[in-house]
């Protein structure tokens, strides 16, 4: 959770409030829709005939596969190929680690425009087009690097699906949206902010930092801490240890090559844990047929 202590914020957490009932039946709305579209698949597994299977010619099976098997099915293991067990498992990691990395940015999104998308996209029934997150309002207000990242995250969802399949996209599209919506459900009227426990000087990544924060009793090992300067996020890092004093922090990521975090640094604190993943190199897809 993050976004400023002044204003902004104190407007963010009334909305959160008054529109948690909306957005929560979003949610519900978009779980029942994908319900919905696996029911056919449900029925086509119910009514198979597997004695009818050593009859049918490769291709034959193939029709049947497609209609039938899902991708948690050759992770699974019940068919013999560890290879398949091995390569299915660990592109649905990658999908965890991608959807897990794209819900904690859009956590750090600053609370008011998170809850401005929020409730634009609870209008919508049917899965609205979130391939390009440049269409939603004030995107360009974000830092260059968040927004980056963000779409990276997206486009690297997007590249795992067949385009022609329209299935395939709404459900893309409403993971995109769940995570958007997940985020908004951020308690943002308790927000855990801290600051630079003493300044510290040309700070780069896999360096630990100080921090102090009033009540660590809300702070756990692996929480992330947000690093802003005004309304710019300048760096961040995970929680290592915990001391009565100061908190310590890994830093994984800064705006430039180093940064200088000194008192005017604002620390905020958020659960979401950050997976570092080279989203470029993740190239493999088992989500294409043929």
């Amino acid at each position: 959770v993050l976004g400023g202590l002044a204003a902004p914020a104190l407007r963010a957490t009334a909305a959160a409030a008054a529109s948690g009932a909306r957005l929560g039946a979003s949610l519900a709305r978009i779980a029942g829709r994908q319900a919905e579209a696996l029911a056919p698949r449900l029925a086509a597994v119910a009514a198979l005939d597997t004695a009818s299977l050593s009859r049918l010619t490769w291709q034959g099976l193939r029709v049947q596969a497609v209609a039938v098997v899902s991708f948690g099915d050759l992770a699974d293991g019940g068919h013999g190929r560890a290879d398949v067990v091995r390569a299915a498992a660990a592109e649905m990691d990658h999908l965890r680690s991608i959807t897990t990395c794209l819900h904690a940015e859009f956590s750090a999104v600053p609370p008011a425009l998170r809850l401005l998308w929020a409730d634009l996209l609870s209008e919508f029934d049917a899965a609205p087009d979130l391939r390009n997150l440049a269409g939603l309002p004030r995107w360009a207000e974000l830092a260059f690097i968040d927004r980056r990242q963000m779409q990276d995250y997206v486009d690297w969802l997007f590249s795992q699906i067949e385009p022609g399949q329209p299935q395939a996209v709404a459900l893309v599209n409403d993971v995109v949206r769940m995570c958007l919506l997940l985020a908004s459900h951020a308690p943002v009227d308790r927000i855990v902010s801290g600051r630079m426990a003493r300044p510290v000087s040309g700070v780069s990544t896999g360096l630990r930092i100080p921090l102090a924060v009033a009540d660590t009793a809300a702070l756990r090992v692996g929480m992330q801490a947000l690093m802003y300067r005004n309304d710019v996020l300048v760096a961040r890092a995970l929680v290592e240890d915990l001391g009565a004093l100061e908190v310590s922090a890994r830093v994984i990521h800064t705006q430039a090559d180093r940064v200088e975090l000194g008192n005017d640094i604002r620390v905020h604190f958020d659960n979401a844990a950050m997976v570092s993943l080279q989203t470029r190199g993740a190239q493999r897809t088992l989500f294409r047929p043929g």
